[in-house]
């Protein structure tokens, strides 16, 4: 409103006012809004630019104004508002180059209680202003305030003035990031700049090292970490003559940096972090993070030195003599940043690694805290093990004790999990003690249901460089009572309890299904599902097709008692889709078997893991003469329970529908003989797809319009199909452009338009007519001139699809009243 008074009465001049009289301080709202007014208000293009250049006209008379308000005298109620409107003004676009005589003088506020907030608010908008880097000149004359600030800093940290801390640290920390380029330029420069830029990066290091611990004592360190990825990021982007002699710089910078964040990411003594609230607790937690992936890049920076720092304080630490005690939270503050260098090691690295585990594995650890830390380390260097197999030794024995541990057993288990999925070939010396110690600390009773789980894929990674015998003679042991305890609960009535004890053991079998692969890939990544590549030849029966014969009898009976629950019947897929992935080609002797039960799984209630199974099975061995009959007879019984289940009301079970429409699609694009083959009734699926495509879900149309379109492209092979229902799929897809589906659904609409405009020209060109001419259709926002222009368009472009997609685009904005103009289509 404002503007619009200035812009009508002021006739492009704004006058400035400067009364003495009670209602100054209404002006200066004035002034502050103004400029505001202008980035929220609406105006058309020419009444923007005619305000636009009548405020950057009139902006040197506005700081004229502020600056005759800087001064002693002043009330600080008008200089704060003065601030504020400067604040204003800088962000509607004043140049760092025209404030800068007041920028100067508004330094000075800082020193004022009173004007603190506001000066500080009023800096960084200057400083933090995305145009300010242009002005390099005027920033070096600028720089020197803030070293200045370097005394306040120092005596509000000393006297735990917490508020004006966080003002000057948020102050130093958007001078720092915004124009951290031009510190490292000035770094090369003359003394005096030199000397301001490392200042500057002192005084953020100084506020990263805060006394105390954060969310305790401060809450200022945090802010800080940011800077020190921006520094990093223009350093190593600098050319390599200049990238030698900035680490030279700021190396010690670095290393001072690391030794302060060892310190900052320890934890408060155990009865200040027990008295913590969960919200304390939380920030916490996120800030070691923070400061875990921070060290990632010191580590980019110091390299070798940051390995010599660790090593010598994990020495000092597992050095010390009995009575002298070591405080747990120096140690795991080590040990926990030790872990964030994993990522960015050379596999190589043999010079610091070996003496760092040597002292890992002499630390003395008492406390569970610090055990946990020391486990998620081990873990971290997974891969690093697999060149260096010899550290095994040293670490195993640690992971496995602290499988007795309940409190760290998590810990554990997870590395356990990827040093040996990541060391497979390297196991055998160790395979007993650690088949040993999981199936312990699994018949235990003390370990939680997700640990169980991972220490049965623990077995399998274990197990997987064996010969089948001997896995067979660790496996018998380890699942006989979990096999017996399936088939009772498989006799008994529905439970609770019975239910958590059957998804348990299910998955725990899931997960030993997917680690235990005897054919693995040995030296290489590993590999599951269709593209899986088998290195190790042999006639011998793969462990899991032995266990799963002895599971499907069970898992039967499971189904029968337990057929309406979607849970049971989910993890039950899970296993199954588990085993076919490992065994692939080796599970065809058991394919009857596994199909009668997807077919008991299917019998009472809907589940898309079901259909994920089918559509394995189908792709799979579709194809195969011997199984033919089997698959053909499951895709049978399964599209006539989709069909029954889907009913009249399809949109209830949109997951359902999805995932039937990829599976004709796959079927249709890889076997489109299969569908000769079937007893389903072909038309009836079409005009399924076709319901799909008029549903609101982005992901089942797009299955939908994918069997639809895969269906059409085989033409003659279901061209009665496609004739018989082209009108009523044609409605549907003028419907959808027309407004009926969302936009954002849309997209794969056009891959039906374009196989009917290959395939189908003269129907779609007879059906495209009947469309012009219905009134109303798809909706009464279109003109008939409208919809014939965009008929002829998808004709003519019947081989491009990107400008039949661009015509959809443009008319269903036209069907929607969101575009007016015909030369949309131009």
């Amino acid at each position: 409103m404002l503007l619009k008074i200035s812009c009508t009465h002021f006739k492009g001049k704004i006058y400035l006012i400067w009364d003495q009289r009670r209602g100054v301080l209404h002006y200066w709202k004035f002034y502050w809004f103004l400029p505001e007014e202008f980035g929220t208000m609406y105006f058309n293009k020419m009444q923007r630019g005619i305000l636009r250049n009548t405020l950057e006209k009139d902006s040197p008379q506005v700081l004229t104004l502020i600056q005759s308000v800087l001064i002693p005298d002043t009330p600080l109620d008008i200089v704060d508002l003065a601030l504020k409107c400067l604040s204003s003004w800088m962000q509607f676009g004043v140049s760092l180059l025209e404030a800068e005589p007041i920028i100067q003088e508004v330094f000075k506020g800082i020193h004022n209680e009173c004007l603190f907030d506001t000066t500080v608010d009023v800096l960084i908008t200057v400083f933090g202003h995305p145009e300010s880097s242009k002005y390099s000149n005027t920033l070096v004359k600028l720089l020197p305030k803030i070293v200045d600030l370097q005394p306040l800093l120092h005596q509000v940290i000393q006297s735990q003035d917490m508020d004006r801390c966080q003002g000057l640290c948020r102050l130093i920390v958007t001078v720092a990031e915004t124009h951290s380029e031009l510190l490292v330029i000035s770094v090369m420069s003359s003394e005096e700049r030199r000397s301001c830029a490392l200042t500057i990066v002192h005084m953020v290091l100084v506020l990263t090292d805060m006394p105390g611990a954060f969310s305790v004592d401060e809450t200022c360190s945090d802010l800080a970490l940011g800077f020190w990825y921006i520094l990093y990021e223009d350093i190593v982007s600098s050319n390599p003559a200049q990238y030698q002699t900035y680490l030279q710089i700021f190396q010690p910078v670095y290393l001072t940096l690391l030794r302060a964040l060892i310190r900052k990411v320890q934890y408060p003594d155990e009865e200040i972090y027990n008295s913590m609230s969960q919200e304390e607790k939380e920030q916490f937690r996120c800030y070691r993070q923070d400061i875990y992936d921070t060290v990632m890049y010191i580590f980019a920076i110091l390299r070798e030195l940051l390995l010599i720092e660790m090593s010598s304080k994990l020495t000092q630490l597992a050095g010390r003599l009995p009575n002298q005690q070591v405080k747990w939270q120096e140690a795991e503050a080590v040990v926990f940043l030790f872990g964030a260098i994993s990522e960015n090691l050379e596999y190589e690295e043999n010079t610091y690694l070996p003496h760092l585990f040597d002292s890992l594995s002499k630390l003395k650890l008492y406390n569970t805290t610090l055990i946990s830390t020391t486990l998620q380390s081990i873990g971290a260097y997974s891969e690093w093990f697999s060149e260096h197999p010899a550290i095994l030794v040293t670490i195993l024995p640690h992971i496995l004790q602290g499988l007795y541990n309940p409190e760290v057993a998590t810990a554990a288990s997870m590395a356990l999990r990827d040093v040996v999925r990541d060391n497979r070939d390297h196991l055998k010396p160790f395979v007993s003690e650690i088949i040993s110690t999981c199936q312990t600390a699994i018949n235990s009773g003390t370990l939680k249901c997700r640990e169980c789980v991972r220490l049965m894929s623990c077995v399998g990674f274990s197990l997987s460089p064996l010969a089948t015998a001997d896995s067979m003679q660790y496996l018998n042991i380890i699942l006989l009572p979990h096999l017996q305890q399936l088939h009772l609960l498989a006799t008994q009535q529905p439970s609770s309890t019975g239910k958590a004890g059957i998804l348990m053991r299910l998955e725990m079998f899931s997960w030993l299904f997917s680690s235990l692969d005897t054919r693995y890939r040995e030296g290489g990544d590993e590999q599951t599902g269709e593209d899986a590549v088998v290195s190790k030849e042999t006639s011998e029966p793969q462990p899991v097709f032995l266990i799963l014969t002895q599971t499907l009898p069970i898992m039967a009976a499971l189904t029968q008692v337990w057929k309406t629950d979607i849970g049971i019947i989910d993890s039950i897929c899970e296993v199954l889709k588990r085993a076919i992935g490992t065994l692939l080609d080796d599970i065809q002797p058991l394919i009857h078997d596994v199909s009668h039960l997807i077919v008991q799984l299917y019998s009472e209630i809907p589940s898309s893991a079901v259909l994920d199974i089918t559509k394995k099975l189908i792709v799979l061995f579709g194809k195969d003469a011997e199984h033919k009959t089997t698959i053909s007879s499951l895709f049978d019984s399964v599209c006539s329970k989709t069909q029954q289940y889907l009913g009249s009301d399809p949109q209830e079970r949109t997951d359902i529908l999805e995932q039937f429409m990829m599976i004709l699609a796959q079927v249709m694009k890889k076997n489109s003989s299969f569908f000769l083959d079937s007893s389903c009734d072909m038309t009836l699926l079409f005009q399924t797809g076709i319901i799909g495509l008029g549903l609101p879900e982005k992901l089942t149309v797009k299955s939908s319009c994918s069997f639809l379109t895969e269906v059409i492209n085989r033409n003659p092979f279901a061209k009665e199909v496609v004739i018989t229902n082209i009108e009523a799929l044609l409605d549907r897809v003028f419907r959808a452009i027309g407004g009926e589906s969302p936009r954002f659904v849309l997209d794969p609409v056009v891959d039906i338009l374009v196989a009917l405009n290959k395939h189908y020209f003269d129907y779609l060109a007879k059906w495209l007519i009947f469309f012009v001419q219905q009134d109303g259709f798809p909706t009464s926002r279109v003109t008939v001139k409208e919809k014939e222009l965009f008929s002829k368009t998808i004709l003519k472009e019947r081989a491009n699809k990107r400008k039949v997609k661009e015509t959809v685009s443009e008319f269903t904005l036209i069907c929607r009243g969101l575009i007016t103009s015909i030369t949309a289509f131009m």
